[in-house]
């Protein structure tokens, strides 16, 4: 089951969220016009995770350098993972 936890504008998505999806993904953060847009989590269930900006609801990293992390290491700039 799908558990959506937020607000809502015009019968979209909006504000601050939590959205689970049956598979286990996870994402926490910034909604817009019904797709992920600002600072937000998102999370796998292998582990990896993306925290950082999103625009339309896709991933952002052409700012800064992006910070790899899997399992609990980083490397350097901005928190991000990729998916398997």
């Amino acid at each position: 089951m799908m558990v959506y936890e937020g607000g809502w504008r015009n019968n979209r998505m909006h504000g601050f969220e939590r959205f689970v999806w049956p598979d286990g993904k996870t994402y926490e953060g910034c909604y817009e016009d019904d797709q992920k847009h600002g600072k937000g989590i998102f999370n796998w269930p292998n582990g990896k995770q993306y925290n950082g900006m999103w625009r339309s609801n896709k991933m952002q990293r052409h700012h800064s350098a992006p910070q790899w992390r899997q399992d609990g290491e980083s490397v350097g700039g901005r928190e991000a993972v990729e998916p398997a």
